[in-house]
């Protein structure tokens, strides 16, 4: 692996695929890995230069991770992923050396801008950004017909409170 690899660690294959998308075109390698075995052999393999790391996945934590890639690779940027319900411990992800968080979902450009402050302009080209949404089309505004007076059959319409009683009475 070259100095320029990627390591994404979570269970989740969109977030492999939006850091691809937002790579695309630079000079960066993606490695993905689902779980601690994985994560391992990626760093057996060679130097991280960017870990982007779920704080739950199989057989692991993120806390735990991050301290064992900053071992093999202190130069390496790692950001913890988290989201939903997870709950970050800063100053537990800052012992463990972790130079941030990114919360999931995250957008592509979200995640350009993290990289780009943390590691300057991404080689090879633009920064990726999200495929521009359509403009909403007005919509004409149709005023409401003037509704009818109730008649005496909708104004004794049966609710929650008549129906159970009315039962009540049946059975008696």
């Amino acid at each position: 692996m070259s100095a320029r690899t990627v390591l994404v660690v979570d269970s989740s294959p969109l977030t492999a695929r939006r850091v691809q998308d937002a790579l695309r075109g630079t000079d960066f390698v993606v490695v993905i890995a689902l779980g601690l075995n994985e994560a391992s052999s990626a760093l057996e393999a060679g130097e991280i230069a960017v870990a982007l790391v779920a704080l739950t996945f199989a057989g692991g934590n993120g806390y735990d991770l991050t301290r064992l890639i900053k071992e093999r690779n202190p130069e390496a940027v790692v950001f913890l992923l988290c989201g939903g319900f997870e709950g970050f411990h800063a100053e537990r992800a800052e012992q463990a050396g972790a130079t941030g968080r990114l919360n999931r979902p995250f957008t592509i450009d979200a995640l350009v801008r993290l990289l780009e402050g943390a590691l300057g302009p991404l080689a090879g080209g633009e920064p990726k950004a999200e495929p521009a949404k359509p403009e909403p089309k007005p919509v004409a505004i149709v005023a409401e017909a003037p509704r009818p007076e109730p008649t005496d059959r909708e104004s004794t319409r049966l609710n929650s409170v008549t129906v159970p009683y009315l039962v009540c009475r049946l059975l008696l």
